[in-house]
């Protein structure tokens, strides 16, 4: 018992988060790969980038990938960020009913 609650005490929200943050993004990515209307909209992303980057000079082009890259990466950490603030405040609401 009184490993437990050493254990219990050590396992602090950053420590779970921190061991947790390896797959989070593996089981995100999963859950949204899931789902239709995502992969729709993704195809559609794809396609109006597409369309648009066929219409531009190479260096336009190059600039425009970069662009997107730049903010599929910004999309990417804000849903990362979203997802761990929703892992702090479902223990912040477990440790409340405890």
């Amino acid at each position: 018992m009184n490993d437990k609650k050493t254990f219990s005490s050590e396992l602090t929200e950053t420590n779970l988060l921190e061991l947790l943050a390896p797959y989070l993004d593996e089981h995100m990515e999963k859950n949204f790969y899931k789902n239709t209307s995502y992969k729709k909209s993704l195809e559609h992303e794809a396609e109006l980038f597409q369309r648009l980057n066929n219409k531009l000079p190479e260096n336009l082009s190059e600039e425009l990938d970069q662009y997107v890259t730049a903010a599929n990466a910004a999309r990417t950490h804000a849903l990362h960020l979203t997802y761990l603030q929703g892992m702090k405040d479902m223990l912040a609401l477990l440790r409340i009913l405890s």
